[in-house]
């Protein structure tokens, strides 16, 4: 593989995974051909991701090049999209494995599928932001206090405690490649393999004015579910198959 391809366009995708709430999914409502839909923070990896690899890591090539492009792209687009910025904590970024490995070359790139890169990371409360002015709350009913800072690409944020559901939440985003991806990712086991409860990273709380925008109450989608991420993986498959 070659280090860049300028006719390539890939495109990095983060799966933000809290311990006790789920997975983070941001709703979106403007895009008139899909309809309301959920997605994950991510998109194009730009070419300064690709010269910003080359100055991080001078030297760096191949599969590792496009590894960390696709990191410094990912963090990019989680901090446009939500406010949480990792750009400086690429560590966190884990590569989810997509497909089975067998000690090739290959196997570096077992987060890609067709050209999108999925990695995953755990967050915590601390991540977010508690207090301020020009922030969102999250959907869910029981987790307002948390909020983000949201593009104007997207209405709303919320946490999915369910696996199956997150990948069928997901299915209007980027063709429902990412939850195909999703659904591969959770029949290797890799989803149950990054959810050690007592491993979230801690970072510090932001503090801001005690100014708080609120999501509009008719835009508020609670959702009750007796599964959640740490559900044993049988069912999850039980569902597709």
């Amino acid at each position: 593989m070659t280090a860049y391809n300028i006719d390539d366009d890939y495109k990095a995708f983060i799966v933000p995974i809290h311990p006790n709430h789920g997975i983070l999914l941001l709703y979106c409502t403007r895009k008139k051909s899909k309809g309301p839909h959920h997605q994950l923070p991510g998109g194009h990896v730009d070419k300064e991701d690709f010269d910003r690899a080359v100055m991080m890591s001078p030297g760096v090539r191949g599969a590792n090049h496009l590894l960390l492009a696709c990191k410094i792209g990912a963090a990019r687009e989680l901090f446009e999209e939500t406010g949480i910025d990792l750009r400086k904590s690429l560590d966190r970024l884990k590569p989810l494995q997509l497909r089975s490995t067998n000690g090739s070359e290959d196997d570096e790139l077992s987060c890609e599928f067709k050209k999108r890169l999925l990695f995953s990371v755990h967050i915590s409360d601390n991540d977010m932001f508690i207090k301020g002015s020009g922030f969102v709350s999250a959907m869910n009913k029981n987790l307002r206090h948390l909020k983000l800072k949201l593009s104007h690409e997207h209405q709303g944020f919320v946490f999915e405690s369910s696996i199956v559901t997150a990948t069928e939440l997901l299915t209007k985003h980027s063709g429902g490649k990412i939850s195909v991806a999703l659904k591969s990712a959770i029949d290797l086991g890799a989803i149950a393999c990054e959810l050690p409860a007592d491993t979230t990273p801690d970072a510090p709380i932001v503090q801001h004015s005690d100014d708080e925008l609120q999501v509009q109450e008719n835009e508020i989608i609670p959702r009750s579910h007796k599964k959640n991420v740490f559900d044993c993986l049988d069912c999850c498959r039980a569902k597709w198959h």
